[in-house]
């Protein structure tokens, strides 16, 4: 028999049994509230992961491809157009569908791969493809100053024989913004004409002035051979023609003649020691630009998981 209608039961002790039920009422309706306001975080976190995470997937890998297997540039590109190809699919699907969700995901994922081209070429021309440049390319021990150019332009790394010097008393710094310093790489007993040049930005005076990598070391005799880029170099490789201005203001200076294409060279005392420079750097550029771009996804994925949710409302 319910309490309600219990004869022996008083008013007081009827007003506390109902308000015993509402406040059970109510310690419900909390549970359902907070049942589904844990519901609804859950949803959101997983939205903005997905959001968030498979377009940063996607950077990551196309970025990464690029950075450390552009040498070998077939499986970069596959990679990079199979990601295009399933970020169009997203979007296709949605006009299919009339889901929302999946245009957002697969236009933030078609961006993540042009961003991740663009930033892989950055770091890649920068600093990676000179350690792949040196790792691929031939390596010269004991070459004379003396030796034609033309014979090791193959060349990633050239040892110089221990008579070799950089002749800081024939460098030239030719000023364009910036200055550009070359110095002959001679022997004591070389006849006037000059094969390779020790190479750097900033590093010199106008005359007879030469401090850039090693050359002040004397038992530097190593030189990493800088190839012409004009596309995305660095900013050696980038302005290689006013390297050539330099050396031929430095033929008129000083009257010596040069190779009709010198090789120019990084003067350094260890190559191993600055080729495993350019990996940790490459390495550490990578890591900044991945953390970077997780921040950026983020955000666009928290802010467009938000605009997808209005517009099913």
């Amino acid at each position: 028999m319910s309490g309600v209608n219990d004869p022996f039961m008083n008013h007081s002790q009827m007003d506390v049994q109902q308000d015993d039920g509402q406040q059970y009422g109510s310690i419900e309706q909390q549970d359902a509230q907070a049942y589904s306001s844990t519901k609804n975080r859950r949803f959101k976190l997983g939205g903005v992961f997905i959001m968030a995470g498979l377009p940063f997937t996607v950077f990551l890998v196309v970025f990464w491809t690029y950075v450390f297997v552009y040498a070998n540039p077939v499986p970069c590109a596959l990679l990079a157009t199979a990601a295009l190809v399933c970020a169009i699919f997203c979007i296709v699907m949605d006009f299919r569908n009339r889901r929302k969700w999946w245009f957002y995901v697969g236009a933030l994922s078609f961006v993540a791969v042009f961003f991740g081209l663009f930033t892989g070429a950055l770091v890649w021309n920068g600093l990676m493809r000179k350690y792949a440049s040196m790792a691929q390319q031939s390596y010269y021990s004991n070459v004379l100053p003396s030796e034609y150019a033309d014979a090791h332009r193959d060349a990633g790394v050239i040892q110089f024989a221990s008579s070799a010097v950089v002749d800081i008393s024939k460098s030239v710094g030719f000023k364009d913004k910036r200055l550009y310093c070359v110095a002959p790489i001679m022997t004591s007993s070389m006849a006037s004409r000059v094969e390779y040049f020790a190479v750097g930005i900033d590093c010199c005076q106008s005359r007879a002035s030469f401090s850039c990598d090693d050359a002040a070391s004397v038992s530097a005799r190593e030189g990493i051979v800088v190839n012409k880029h004009t596309f995305m170099g660095d900013a050696i490789e980038a302005n290689y023609d006013l390297f050539e201005e330099a050396v031929s203001m430095s033929e008129a200076v000083y009257g010596f003649t040069s190779s009709d294409n010198p090789i120019f060279v990084h003067w350094v005392n260890n190559a191993e020691e600055f080729e495993a420079s350019l990996y940790s750097q490459t390495v550490i550029a990578s890591t900044f630009t991945l953390i970077g771009y997780f921040a950026l996804s983020v955000v666009a994925g928290m802010f467009f998981h938000n605009v997808w949710k209005r517009s099913l409302e």
